[in-house]
This record gives structure tokens, sequence and C-alpha cells, in this order.
């Protein structure tokens, strides 16, 4: 059972899968052996000792990794990892979402560099810094009311009103949330 709500990088833990899998095959049994008990996690090899798995090495396959990894992070298998790292993906803030053709009518300033754009939102720290694909953008709170966002929220303070570089992380997980739910009701009212 999870034991937390952590996102957990679905890249990451298929890195750390081929590495469980290259340490259960490679040469050097102490590492074999570890990864072998790992590997135990995944249901399909639960009924067998490590031994045994070493025995079968090479029957083990990268999905019996992927298994065990998600297993160790928490979630029932892979596909319950995978299923949930994808509803918060679909779940979450995505800043693009902003600047639409109803930006058009607010000023909005551009950058090509982060380091450009921080300095500007130094200057006016009642704005807000956001990405857009390779560009940076700072906009005025009117456009995040024009499209329902609550600029009021105390977690913009908490992230000092950049997304790119937040200064609380846990607050930016949850302003995107709450953005992502504020920006659906927004569009269910808008005709």
């Amino acid at each position: 059972m999870r034991s937390d709500t952590r996102f957990h990088d679905i890249e990451i833990s298929k890195r750390k899968a081929s590495l469980l899998l290259k340490r259960l095959c490679g040469g050097d049994e102490t590492l074999a052996l570890r990864a072998a008990a790992r590997i135990r996690r995944a249901s399909y090899w639960a009924a067998k000792s490590p031994e045994e798995i070493l025995a079968e090495r090479e029957r083990v396959q990268h999905k019996h990794a992927l298994d065990a990894i998600a297993v160790e992070a928490g979630f029932g298998d892979w596909r319950h990892m995978k299923a949930e790292a994808d509803a918060r993906l679909r779940a979450a803030f995505n800043p693009e979402q902003l600047f639409g053709l109803r930006a058009s009518f607010f000023i909005n300033l551009w950058f090509t560099t982060y380091e450009e754009a921080e300095a500007v939102l130094a200057a006016h720290p009642r704005r807000f810094l956001f990405p857009f694909r390779s560009q940076f953008v700072i906009c005025g709170a009117e456009l995040l009311a024009d499209q329902g966002i609550d600029t009021a929220d105390p977690d913009w303070e908490l992230i000092g009103r950049d997304w790119v570089h937040p200064r609380d992380m846990a607050a930016r997980a949850r302003l995107s949330a709450s953005v992502a739910r504020q920006l659906s009701c927004a569009r269910e009212v808008q005709p």
C-alpha cells in the first residue's frame, strides 16, 4: 500500500529497472543476488527464492524489473504506477494553456532566457513568470484572473510567482492541481 502521494518519475523508474536487470545478469554475484531479492517483489517471481531467480535469470524480463521498481515505490505493479503518473500528468496544469488567443488582449513580456525574465520579475514582483516552449513569459494577474485563476492564493507568494524555479516545490504542486481545476471550471462556464 502506498504510504505517500509523491509523483514518481516514470523515466527514472525505467532506468532503475534497466540497472536492476543489468545487475541481475552481471558478473558480480553479490550484486546479482541483491538484484534477485529485489526482483522477487514482482508478483511473477514472488514464489521463488533469490537463488532460484539467479538460476533462471535469463528468463527475467524488463517488465518484471519494472514491476519490482514500482512495488518498491509503493505501487501494486508497473501498470498501477504508470496509470497514476498518466492521470497526474493529465490533471496537472500546463502553463502553455494560459497563452492562447485570449492572452493577446493582455500585455505579456516574452524572453528567450530565464535570466532575462527573472531580472524583470525581480523588478516587477507582482507579476508572474511562466515557461512557454523554449521561451519565458511574464504576465500580470489580470491574465490569470480572466481565465478564472485565483491570484490571491498564498501559494503564489510561496513559489515567488516563478513557475520555472519555484522557491517551494510543494506549493507549486498544490498550485498545479488547483490551477488545473480552476481552468477546467472556467472553461465549463465560458461560451
